[in-house]
């Protein structure tokens, strides 16, 4: 009965360290990964949109200054 005990638990260590734990590890590296991908969505994407918008603002910013005018000859003093 001992022997029998034994093999069995034998066999499940063998069995966690084939299957169980090499499962956990992908897993664990999996969601790891997806954690990883998530920050640095919730970073870049609304740094990209403030960016696009601070452009678009000095963008129109530009059309609404009237450009420097260069005085006319006539303007200039002799």
């Amino acid at each position: 009965m001992m022997e029998l005990l034994l093999s069995l638990l034998g066999w499940l260590v063998r069995a966690m360290f084939t299957a169980v734990l090499p499962f956990a590890l992908v897993l664990g590296l999996a969601v790891l990964d997806g954690l990883v991908r998530t920050a640095v969505l919730l970073v870049v994407a609304p740094l990209v949109v403030a960016a696009y918008v601070v452009i678009q603002v000095a963008d129109s910013a530009g059309h609404h200054v009237p450009a420097p005018r260069l005085p006319r000859l006539v303007e200039v003093p002799a």
